[in-house]
């Protein structure tokens, strides 16, 4: 699993020149202990760079839609 501040991946597939992609993951606030729900929410109005985007999959990347059996492939791309 990939994690980023919640501002990288759309610099990211920007640069990768990346123009449509549906990738599920889950945003979460990095923070010393365990991080609960109510961290997260009252840090959204702050734009925090402790808010990161942890990605699970790629499903679509510029109209390309990943099966099950591309798992290597898809991995390598949360990767780069």
């Amino acid at each position: 699993m990939t994690s980023l501040s919640w501002q990288m991946p759309k610099k990211l597939l920007g640069k990768a020149k990346v123009k449509d992609a549906c990738i599920p993951g889950e945003l979460y606030f990095r923070k010393e202990g365990r991080s609960r729900v109510f961290d997260l929410t009252a840090n959204l109005d702050d734009k925090s760079p402790d808010i990161c985007f942890a990605a699970f999959d790629i499903l679509s990347l510029d109209g390309k839609e990943y099966e099950r059996s591309e798992l290597v492939e898809k991995h390598k791309k949360l990767d780069e």
